[in-house]
């Protein structure tokens, strides 16, 4: 009954509303805003003892402890998070968290931001990255198990909620790629260009970068990797890296490149690959350790991060983002450099990998993105029979497409195979697969993406089937 009413609901604020009187007939068309799915779905929030007038105690923000969850804070609390720095022994705790970042001030928009928490005379001892959405007449938070114990997030009353709804122009905030919003926060004050040597600083014995994988910079230490040449001796370490790559300047965009390890005159001894993902208002970096100590990654704080950001005027005809296949939301993610069609074989076998049945995957990071839609030949990807994709690839969005994977071994390139299926997710691809048929056989990848044709909904109408198909699936 509820998604049936929630169904009636949403076709009602997309329909045409008819108003019939006496004398006339008159057709009003009547088109509100789409607002995203957290302004509807969230947990309301109504505890008074968050306000920052109320005293301190020793209460803790355990709610968030199973992971992090839309709120809504209404009621005696307040209705949004004091983004003003709060002095800790307040709001029903003793560690006091206030947004230090920029709220969103047009409707159906999400920024990015810090949550300070307050501790001695320090305003910001640790920090949470949280996303704020603005909902037209309120705010809702994705909030996170603050760092410590006892910390929580504090509330206030704001006299007036600024906000600003277009008209004429419609625009819409980007869904990026999943790193920018998984990621690990690395805020080490000692990684700054300009930091005071203390020696041998080695990231491959960091107790977080020791391990691959997405990383965001924050804090004083600085928020990006250098883009410039190091000498020896910076960054509290014998051999400092720095980025001698391309900077993605588009949000959402991703960008292959190279961390240079300088020492002894020569600025790049050591290298790794790595990418850099535009995030809108910050970059994340999918970083791997270095190859011996004492390497390390250098930051710094540039003075302007440049970005382009793309917005969309509408005039006659409304364009909304497609609503994807589950399966585009719901994957496996795999990161395995060895599985490029690039590195040398091995005996890695995909039976284990993807027992006791087929699940949906994406590939991500150095290794490549997609599996190659030609033969690589065999022993490579870290394998003896390399898996390749013989069929035809989904061109539009939304769609998906079956085809085999064939495993290439002793002069036969399809001396077995595979029945798997493809989506196309806009700006990636998602592989339903299945154990590969004995071992050593393995699922390879490659860097070089097929192009994707985006098919967009281009009218209310269009918009309206596609949601109704989805509501009663």
């Amino acid at each position: 009954m509820i998604r049936q009413n929630r169904l009636v609901f949403l076709l009602c604020q997309l329909l045409l509303c008819i108003d019939f009187t006496a004398a006339q007939f008159t057709q009003t068309t009547v088109i509100p805003s789409i607002l995203p799915s957290q302004c509807y779905d969230y947990t309301t929030i109504t505890d008074g003892s968050r306000n920052v007038n109320a005293v301190g105690s020793t209460n803790c923000d355990t709610i968030f402890l199973s992971g992090s969850r839309w709120v809504r804070f209404m009621g005696d609390s307040g209705t949004q998070l004091s983004t003003t720095p709060t002095d800790p022994n307040q709001c029903g705790t003793q560690v006091t968290g206030w947004y230090s970042g920029l709220m969103p001030a047009v409707t159906q928009t999400v920024t990015n931001g810090q949550v300070c928490f307050s501790w001695h005379s320090n305003s910001c001892t640790w920090s949470n990255t949280i996303s704020v959405t603005n909902c037209g007449s309120f705010y809702v938070y994705e909030l996170s198990m603050p760092p410590v114990c006892a910390a929580r997030y504090c509330t206030n009353t704001p006299s007036i909620l600024q906000t600003t709804t277009t008209t004429p122009t419609t625009t819409t905030s980007e869904i990026y790629s999943s790193q920018c919003y998984s990621y690990t926060t690395v805020d080490e004050p000692s990684r700054h260009v300009n930091a005071s040597y203390i020696g041998k600083q080695c990231d491959k014995t960091n107790s977080i970068l020791s391990t691959t994988g997405w990383f965001r910079f924050v804090g004083s230490g600085g928020t990006q990797l250098p883009t410039y040449a190091l000498n020896s001796n910076q960054c509290s370490t014998d051999a400092p890296g720095w980025y001698s790559g391309t900077m993605p300047n588009t949000p959402g965009l991703t960008q292959n490149g190279t961390i240079c390890f300088s020492w002894e005159g020569n600025s790049c001894k050591w290298s790794n690959s790595i990418q850099v993902t535009n995030c809108g208002s910050y970059y994340v970096y999918h970083l791997s350790p270095p190859a011996t100590c004492s390497l390390r990654y250098c930051t710094d704080t540039p003075i302007v991060a440049t970005t382009t950001t793309t917005t969309t005027t509408t005039t006659e005809t409304t364009t909304t983002t497609a609503i994807l296949s589950s399966q585009c939301y719901n994957y496996t993610t795999i990161d395995e450099e060895s599985r490029n069609t690039n590195k040398p074989g091995g005996s890695e076998c995909d039976q284990a990998t993807f027992a006791p049945g087929p699940r949906w995957v994406r590939f991500t990071g150095v290794g490549g993105t997609e599996i190659p839609t030609k033969a690589v030949g065999p022993n490579r990807c870290g394998t003896m029979a390399t898996g390749w994709y013989s069929g035809a690839m989904p061109t539009v969005v939304d769609t998906t497409s079956s085809g085999s994977v064939c495993f290439d071994w002793d002069s036969n390139s399809c001396q077995w195979k595979n029945d798997i299926n493809v989506t196309n997710c806009d700006s990636y691809y998602v592989y339903e697969l299945r154990p590969s048929p004995g071992c050593s056989m393995r699922y390879c990848t490659t860097n070089t993406p097929t192009a994707k044709v985006s098919k967009g909904v281009t009218s209310i109408s269009d918009y309206i089937k596609n949601l109704f198909k989805k509501l009663i699936s």
